[in-house]
């Protein structure tokens, strides 16, 4: 089988959009394992400064990648995507540019929006350097957290999700251009809980070992935080659109998945 990915990876590759707190690492754990390290390019290490050593490692290995994986909006241009990272945006955009020669194949995992902000408000807890925590944490519980969130206008109380899997910025129509998104643009999107079951279905088309269902990230404090009831409507007014679009992809999801292994395997017999 191993010629059959070459082939195969030799015209596609995966693209991953990674949603914070939404289960992105471990699908992207579990992806690796089947796909190699070798061929994987997680772009988070990297969105800092510029370093001799990081610009050796991403050339060096842009050639071979088959999964690329990182907190960028769908098929975005690179250079607005990371601000001030344009030596990133030159070697990567070439990647999943339309003219690329390699089709891009996109999948994301999703979560309920209060569920995902109850799960980084614990994360950040435990991370004081992590940049969100001296603007959002200190002195803060979650609703403190919450209000500080809404008061800079942070894109994780304005249906986020939907902005960056539709490739824009929250306002009018946005939930119609995300379920657009998923509908025609993404190969699979996932609940948080079913990451293992997309890494599996694409181990049974490359006729790969399964992977073993695993969470990582688990050292965030285990007990969910109780958000108070006015801070609860607030929430379900604020990420109404995400809200709705996560409920969308739990309904259509199976469906979905099981279109993305036939067309998988489509493609495999050409």
């Amino acid at each position: 089988m191993k010629s059959c990915l070459t082939a195969f990876f030799g015209q596609h590759m995966i693209v991953h959009t990674h949603l914070e707190k939404c289960g992105g690492s471990t699908l992207l754990h579990y992806l690796t394992l089947l796909i190699g390290k070798e061929h994987t390019l997680d772009l988070r290490p990297f969105l800092g400064k510029k370093s001799a050593q990081g610009y050796r490692k991403i050339q060096n290995k842009k050639h071979s990648i088959r999964l690329l994986s990182g907190h960028f909006r769908y098929n975005s241009g690179w250079a607005k995507l990371v601000p001030n990272q344009h030596w990133l945006s030159k070697i990567i955009s070439p990647l999943i540019a339309p003219s690329c020669r390699k089709h891009a194949l996109h999948i994301a995992s999703v979560r309920h929006p209060i569920d995902r902000l109850d799960s980084l408000f614990r994360y950040l807890k435990t991370r004081p350097r992590h940049y969100l925590y001296n603007h959002h944490i200190i002195k803060n519980d979650f609703d403190g957290f919450i209000q500080s969130l809404i008061t800079s206008n942070n894109q994780l109380v304005n249906n986020g999700m939907c902005a960056q899997l539709a490739k824009c910025t929250p306002g009018a129509n946005i939930l119609d251009k995300a379920k657009k998104s998923f509908d025609q643009h993404y190969l699979a999107m996932v609940p948080f809980d079913k990451t293992h079951e997309l890494a599996n279905m694409l181990a049974d088309v490359f006729q790969l070992p399964l992977v073993k269902e695993k969470i990582i990230n688990k050292s965030e404090p285990t007990a969910k935080v109780i958000p108070s009831t006015a801070t609860l409507l607030l929430l379900e007014k604020k990420c109404a659109d995400d809200i709705q679009f996560y409920n969308y992809v739990v309904n259509q999801y199976p469906t979905k998945l099981l279109e993305a292994k036939q067309y998988l395997q489509q493609l495999i017999a050409k």
